[in-house]
């Protein structure tokens, strides 16, 4: 009989809420079960005919949760996005990369129609300086109805980025999971030059530093011993750095693999696994390996003969089939998958990875060993981030096959032990908004929306809530007032006539009030005490059909910096604090009453007396503009006819809807009082977005608040360096190139060589050459616009990638062009024609001239062939 799944309590708590409409955040170390979160509410959209997206930061962790969709839901209902793949789109379950869900937002794409349920997987990339602004955009942009499923590691103020969903998007909850679904050890490895051996101690004890290992490794030296001449050395340093395969063979003996190895050079990554290899310790048997190598073929028929021989494909298959595998981004996609699936199915033993392998792929081993606690920026060793040791010793402990998981560092003279415990003790994952507006963000701003709306998106962003909530608030403000004033509005409006020509005609309106009463207003809030009774019509209204006043009196005082706070008492026993931001109307005075010298708030028998007495208290309200009004009747007709005006005072209703034609205005004022605050506020994410805009304007991208023809050019381009690619395509820099030079000249906005001391490589034809130069020329332009204005200036082209993105556009075999670019490993390689394709293909949507559009197309179909194509999408 098979065991029911029983879920764990932040699941059930997370799909409790999901039924009950709200949106979630859930925060859960890796490995805990969030996607079953996920999952859960992917099902339920299909069951009520909707549609379900789920997004991923990485395009492998895209294809890994495509494969795993289409088991869970069947292959016919699962579709994949993901710039280079479009599989089955219009499935109910659509699997891609979160550019491509903002693009689709952008494009008010048909395919958004139906969406009933969106997961942000990795949603804490959102603090990435160059990706995170597109997880913030997709929150903001996406409509309401649409709920979110936010899947993060676990991160400290997960709590505020809830509170902050909760303002933009409604009811969203934090699902916060710290407990690991596998303990974790922490363990540190030093070698020991006195026994030559190594030594693996424990990192913590009760949770704390481990008092003998610090004691141990504090011994840092040992006795020297004579140089020749018979004099005595400097003493040496007892312990250090292990080498990588004693580290392995020591983790093999203590049953403590599979492992994977995190190097922080991809490099070191392909020399550990061939150290190796010629290690005398075997990690596979016989049937392990034959089977590694029929993953290896299966995978590799994939790839022509030719890149088999480019890419040594046998020499690799070699080499994995003793168990040990090398993992970075340097290798094709062909490669990774192989050494995942190997992996995954317990035959490597072994990986030597990038960082890039915590990311999401569900790839998790035993043990996990960090080399470095440091990174080195050619500059300096830096430390690692706490948030960078927590992803990767996450992937320690494999559920339901371990009991423990095991985190491994390493001795550096760079780190102390003690700073060794305070990685594994950091708990700290605070979440920091990168978003920023960029010049494609704001045209499509532009496009979408009116400026009054554009204000309210950018002041709601994560960045804002961060930088100063208060702008937030406010703009939540503004927004509920806006629906009052809409209710206002509705009932002045009531038949016969019309109400806000009348009040015109006879000087009735509001907005006539001289600036005067309208500061005394404010001087009156201000001199306000405890003891005032007063008449208000505060936000808390703003629910009910018609707002209504309501008495209140004044119990205390405090200065804040938005002005005077009062703490008041209402006539149901409640006690809340107001501003004057709170009011939709200025209050009326009515009077005071006597409070008791002993009165406490805290004390529930004062605030019962005091209830009884503010009901029962008789002071009379006074209108503070009734003498206005009064001389107001007085004015001649300028405006309505004499019968007009009889039929409108014959309104049995008339002074009703005077006073919510009244409140109107005042709710009006508030408005614009708050949109001002807002817009002198110095850290608003507006200010930077008027910068933005004010550039783009200057350019002619925007003109006023429509876009120019270059400025819908700007809307198409997703780059880093969108400026520059919109302001070239304008200015015809592309026009006339055939496929394979467009192909080179685009090249040189995407390609950037990782050594500064490379030669340079010649363009492939004189019409490329050309074209780069004018497009470096422009680039310099561009940037001293940009530093003109205070923004940061976009990377200046690299032409180094010409000639091999020509030559592969051309047909050329894998071989010849790996050999023009000899520094350039495969997977760069890969990775650099897929974002050319992916430009290329944004250029033939945009592109106004025929012919430069149809070279788009011929280039990135050229391009896109072999390698570059790759395996990920097949089951």
């Amino acid at each position: 009989m098979a065991s029911t799944f029983i879920p764990d309590h932040f699941q059930a708590e997370a799909i409790n809420a999901l039924n009950e409409g709200a949106s979630v955040l859930v925060a859960a170390p890796t490995g805990s079960g969030k996607t079953f979160i996920a999952e859960h509410a992917i099902r339920v959209a299909i069951a009520n005919g909707k549609k379900a997206f789920y997004t991923a930061p990485i395009k492998a962790l895209s294809n890994q949760k495509f494969r795993d969709f289409q088991v869970l839901f069947g292959a016919e209902n699962v579709g994949l996005l993901t710039g280079d793949t479009s599989i089955n789109s219009n499935a109910p379950v659509m699997v891609m990369t979160t550019e491509v869900l903002r693009n689709m937002i952008y494009a008010s794409s048909r395919s958004l129609s139906g969406l009933a349920v969106v997961v942000l997987d990795e949603v804490h990339f959102l603090q990435d300086q160059y990706r995170g602004p597109v997880w913030e955009e997709v929150i903001i942009h996406l409509p309401l109805e649409v709920a979110l499923v936010c899947l993060s590691a676990t991160v400290s103020n997960a709590v505020e980025v809830a509170q902050w969903l909760t303002m933009v998007r409604g009811d969203t909850r934090a699902i916060i999971e710290t407990k690991r679904p596998v303990a974790l050890e922490h363990h540190h490895v030093a070698f020991d030059k006195a026994t030559h051996q190594l030594t693996i101690q424990t990192t913590l004890v009760d949770n704390k530093t481990n008092p003998r290992a610090r004691k141990l490794f504090q011994e840092q030296t040992i006795p020297g011993g004579s140089s020749r001449g018979g004099r005595k050395t400097r003493q040496e340093r007892r312990f250090g750095p292990p080498s990588r395969t004693e580290v392995v063979e020591e983790l093999a003996r203590l049953d403590m693999l599979p492992v994977i190895y995190f190097i922080f050079s991809r490099n070191q990554c392909d020399d550990a696994a061939r150290g190796m290899r010629r290690s005398s310790i075997s990690f596979v048997n016989k049937s392990d390996a034959a089977r590694i190598r029929d993953i290896a073929t299966t995978r590799g028929e994939a790839l022509s003969r030719d890149e088999q021989f480019a890419l040594d494909f046998e020499g690799f298959v070699s080499l994995i089939a003793t168990g040990v595998a090398p993992h970075h981004a340097g290798m094709v996609p062909t490669f990774k998958e192989i050494v995942e699936e190997a992996f995954t199915a317990g035959l490597i033993k072994v990986v030597f990875a990038t960082e890039t392998l915590a990311v999401g792929l569900n790839m998790p081993a035993r043990s996990v060993v960090i080399d470095k606690l440091t990174r080195f920026t050619g500059e300096q060793h830096v430390p690692l981030k706490p948030s960078d040791f927590t992803q990767l010793t996450g992937r320690a402990g494999r559920r339901g096959i371990d009991a423990v998981g095991h985190a491994v560092t390493l001795w550096s003279p760079f780190v102390a032990f003690d700073d060794v415990a305070r990685f594994a003790l950091n708990k700290n994952f605070e979440l920091i908004s990168a978003f920023r507006p960029t010049y494609n963000m704001t045209v499509n701003l532009v496009r979408s929306h009116s400026e009054r709306e554009v204000r309210h998106l950018l002041n709601l962003s994560f960045a804002q809530y961060q930088a100063n909530a208060d702008v937030v608030t406010t703009q939540a403000q503004i927004e509920r007032k806006r629906d009052a004033l809409l209710v206002e509005e509705t009932s002045a409006n009531t038949a016969p006539g019309d109400i806000w020509a009348y009040r015109t005609t006879l000087g009735l309106a509001r907005d006539q009030r001289s600036s005067f009463q309208t500061q005394n207003d404010r001087q009156i809030w201000e001199t306000l005490k405890p003891g005032d009774v007063i008449n208000a019509k505060t936000d808390e209204s703003l629910g009910q059909p018609t707002p209504r006043s309501e008495r209140l009196l004044v119990i205390a005082t405090a200065t804040r910096k938005r002005g005077l706070k009062l703490t008041v008492l209402d006539t149901r026993q409640g006690v809340r604090g107001i501003l004057w931001d709170d009011l939709i109307e200025p209050p009326h005075s009515i009077g005071r009453m006597e409070m008791p010298r002993d009165f406490s708030q805290w004390d529930p028998g004062s605030l019962r007396m005091l209830t009884h007495q503010l009901v029962e208290f008789s002071g009379e309200e006074i209108p503070p503009d009734s003498q206005a009004a009064t001389r107001g009747k007085e004015s001649k007709n300028t405006e309505l006819s004499r019968a007009e005006i009889t039929d409108i005072e014959n309104d049995p209703h008339l002074q009703v809807r005077l006073k919510h034609a009244n409140a109107a205005d005042r709710i009006r004022g508030e408005m614009k009082r708050l949109e001002n605050s807002i817009q002198s506020e110095s850290q608003s994410v507006g200010a930077s977005f008027d910068v933005v805009l004010q550039l783009l304007q200057n350019m002619g991208f925007i003109d006023g608040w429509r876009l120019t023809a270059k400025g819908s050019i700007l809307a198409g381009v997703f780059h880093e360096c969108d400026l520059l690619i919109a302001e070239a395509i304008d200015r015809g820099i592309f026009a006339d190139l055939v496929a394979r030079d467009l192909a080179g000249a685009v090249s040189s906005v995407v390609f950037e060589r990782r050594g500064v001391d490379t030669e340079d490589i010649a363009p492939p034809s004189d019409a490329c050459a050309a074209a780069i130069i004018r497009l470096e020329d422009l680039s310099m332009e561009v940037q001293d616009r940009e530093s003109a204005s205070g923004l940061p200036v976009h990377r200046f082209p690299d032409p180094n990638f010409a000639k091999a993105a020509s030559m592969w556009a051309s047909g050329q075999p894998l071989t010849k062009v790996l050999d023009v670019v000899p520094e350039m490993s495969p997977g760069d390689f890969v990775r650099t024609v897929r974002q050319i394709v992916d430009l290329l293909r944004q250029i033939e949507r945009i592109a106004t001239d025929d012919k430069l559009r149809d070279s788009a197309r011929q280039a990135s179909e050229e391009m896109f062939r072999g390698l570059v194509i790759g395996s990920e999408v097949v089951l």
